[in-house]
Order: C-alpha cells, then structure tokens, then sequence
C-alpha cells in the first residue's frame, strides 16, 4: 500500500467524522517510525487520527485514536510489506497554556497488523492481532499544531518498543 494512500485515507477519516469528533481536541498527525534496525524495514510511515476530550477537569483528557504505518523491506529476493491498523483508548493531561501546551499521557488498545511476503515462488499474507499499549508525550503550539515522541509495544514478555516521532495539526 503507497505511503500516501494511508495518509489519505486517514484524512479522509477525520473528514467525515460526526461533528461529536470534531467537539473535542480532533488532530491529524503523520510521522515516521524510529527504530531502522527493527526486522530491517527501510520504509516507516506512520498517521494517526483521533480526538481528546476533557474528562477529568481542565487538564484531564480521554481520548480515540486510529493509527496506520507502512513498513516494507527486501531480502534476499523476498518483498515484506507490514501495514498495522491500531486503535487505542488514551488517557492524557495537558496544560492550560495556550502558545505552548505540553502534555502527556498512555493508552490501551488494539494491535492488528497485515503482513505479506512476496518472493520467488512464494506469496503469503496473514493479519496479527494483540492488545497493545503507548504512552505519548508531546507540545502542542498554539492549540493549533503538535508535535509528539510516542512509544508502543504489544503485551507480550519479550515484545520489543516501536519508537516514533510525529507531527500534525488539531482541529
């Protein structure tokens, strides 16, 4: 799947949200993936779209949040393309500033990525699901544009951290 179909297909999420989504802290974010040495993938695109809304006084947020990446790597004559499509229920508090908002927080959710090899002679696909959990800290500049450092794994014992970096706009 191109880089930009996933881009565009969180967009247009956003988009056509129901204004309820739109109520609260809605945001759009595209970054990349940190960790190059994991399994090898040369390609680490990653969006993100979703909402926060004030739950818990001024400075507590509970929030929805649909995440898509695009990893791909060849060896040895071999094509795999990864493409998880995550959602996950986040917990956040954020500061009351308003030209620069740190803010910071986890969440709980679900893990479900599609994998295909391709090669000579062999094509397989298989989607892989787990519960999953990332905690997130970033600023937000003028309520208008973020920037954030966020960190996920699966709930597995030896489940290695994916590292990311992100920018976006919230609406």
């Amino acid at each position: 799947m191109p880089r930009w179909t996933i881009a565009a297909i969180s967009l247009a999420a956003l988009l056509s949200a129901p204004s309820s989504l739109l109520a609260g802290d809605a945001f759009l974010k595209l970054g990349i993936n940190l960790n190059s040495d994991l399994g090898g993938f040369t390609d680490r695109w990653f969006a993100s779209v979703g909402s926060d809304w004030g739950a818990f006084g001024s400075q507590g947020f509970i929030g929805l949040e649909f995440q898509g990446s695009y990893r791909s790597r060849t060896d040895g004559g071999f094509n795999v393309k990864s493409v998880p499509a995550n959602v996950f229920l986040n917990l956040k508090w954020k500061s009351e500033q308003e030209s620069v908002r740190p803010y910071a927080g986890g969440g709980f959710g679900l893990v479900s990525t599609y994998v295909d090899i391709s090669g000579p002679g062999v094509s397989d696909n298989e989607w892989f699901k787990d519960a999953g959990f990332q905690m997130m800290g970033g600023v937000e500049f003028n309520r208008k544009f973020v920037v954030e450092f966020m960190g996920q794994t699966v709930l597995e014992s030896d489940a290695d951290w994916l590292w990311s970096v992100l920018g976006g706009v919230r609406f």
